[in-house]
């Protein structure tokens, strides 16, 4: 017989501690571990953190709150390369919504993410000045789509479903 366990660890936690524990409670059964990967966790008070979350409040209408992700992204493997580097998952989807068959991302929040996406990379960049403008334009409720972006077909809206998010842009 054979048993899967998916275990995502918490911020803080000894891998190796656990990893020992789960040997000692499976007696002589065989661990087979596919992926040993830290938890990924940047200090809200960070810097850096600090000020993504002064970029996001104008659009989201108030400052995002820092919180664990109950889901794998890239940004543990990300952390083999670029190690230190503050982390943050901020993006449009769904999580309950993630690899699903009908999968799907509301246009209003795919259009939040670019402007806070162009706004940090502009911050980032030391362009900060039409970051805020961006931003105070986007909050203030001109919401024209970027240069150069290329209109995408449309669909039918749809919100999303039921369901608590756990992603900074949450409905």
């Amino acid at each position: 017989a054979r048993i899967g366990v998916d275990v995502r660890p918490l911020p803080g936690m000894d891998h190796a501690a656990l990893l020992a524990r789960l040997r000692e409670q499976m007696g002589e059964a065989e661990l087979d571990v596919f992926s040993d990967l830290p938890a990924v966790w940047t200090a809200p008070d960070d810097e850096w953190m600090q000020r993504v979350f002064e970029i996001c409040k104008p659009i989201l209408g108030a400052a995002p709150e820092a919180r664990t992700a109950t889901y794998m992204t890239d940004a543990a493997n990300l952390r083999k390369v670029y190690a230190g580097a503050p982390t943050v998952v901020l993006g449009p989807g769904e999580p309950q919504m993630a690899h699903q068959t009908d999968e799907y991302c509301s246009m209003t929040r795919i259009r939040a993410s670019a402007a806070i996406y162009e706004a940090l990379i502009r911050d980032w960049c030391g362009a900060s000045a039409r970051a805020r403008r961006l931003l105070s334009e986007y909050a203030g409720g001109i919401r024209r789509p970027m240069r150069g972006a290329r209109r995408a077909r449309r669909r039918p809206h749809r919100e999303p479903g039921p369901g608590r998010s756990v992603d900074v842009l949450g409905p």
